[in-house]
């Protein structure tokens, strides 16, 4: 008789790079950074019409404004292409990629692809981002409205906000969306003392929509993290 312990199977498929099952986030990523590089490099010009054809604006109240390349309409998902600077682009950059990856882990049936073909892992991030950024922009339009201010806003951390929503409900369901949330609020609120001026009503509405987005798409407590207790 051989009492000698036997090796475990060698396992037929690599573990994911850093344990990340889906790379869409990293992808998105990636395009956030190609575009804030190429425009960075482009000339005056280009820079111009970006800024025209990208940014959230409002003129005294008034969000559909005349001359803008691509329309009014656009610039609720294009907004999210355009950052101040390279700070910007990085902070909002490392928010996507952590939120992201929590968010993927909780998607439903993520193993079950969307018409055989699509990852529905991916398609739900992408899905929670693009939506969030389109409601957060919807959000920053209302405040606008409602104040008659002027004011541009750009960056993604509108569709940052819903990701950082759906990560709160998959590590710990309806108590970390409510502290996460007065998390957000806070950080706007400590940013305005501080003499910023973050689009907080585009962080509020991408984040109210991560929210509920989050409760169809993806399962609550379902990441295995503990965080804040």
């Amino acid at each position: 008789m051989n009492n000698r312990p036997t090796r475990p199977p060698l396992r037929s498929q690599k573990e994911p790079m850093l344990n990340v099952e889906d790379p869409a986030p990293f992808w998105l990523v990636t395009v956030l950074l190609m575009c804030h590089l190429a425009y960075v490099m482009a000339p005056n010009s280009y820079q111009g019409f970006a800024s025209q054809a990208g940014l959230l604006a409002a003129n005294d109240g008034h969000v559909i404004l005349e001359g803008r390349p691509l329309g009014n309409i656009s610039t609720l998902l294009t907004h999210t292409l355009l950052h101040a600077g390279w700070g910007h682009v990085l902070m909002n950059c490392g928010f996507i990629l952590a939120f992201g990856i929590i968010t993927i882990r909780g998607v439903k049936s993520k193993t079950i692809p969307i018409l055989s073909v699509v990852r529905r892992g991916s398609a739900t991030f992408l899905a929670i981002f693009i939506l969030g950024a389109i409601a957060g922009g919807l959000g920053q339009w209302l405040h606008w409205y409602v104040t008659g201010a002027n004011g541009v806003a750009l960056g993604a951390s509108t569709g940052g906000a819903a990701l950082f929503a759906s990560a709160a409900w998959v590590i710990g369901g309806r108590e970390r969306l409510i502290s996460f949330g007065v998390i957000l609020v806070v950080l706007d609120i400590f940013n305005i003392m501080m003499g910023g001026h973050p689009a907080w009503a585009g962080h509020l509405g991408g984040y109210l929509a991560g929210a509920g987005l989050a409760i169809l798409w993806v399962r609550p407590n379902s990441s295995g993290m503990s965080i804040f207790g």
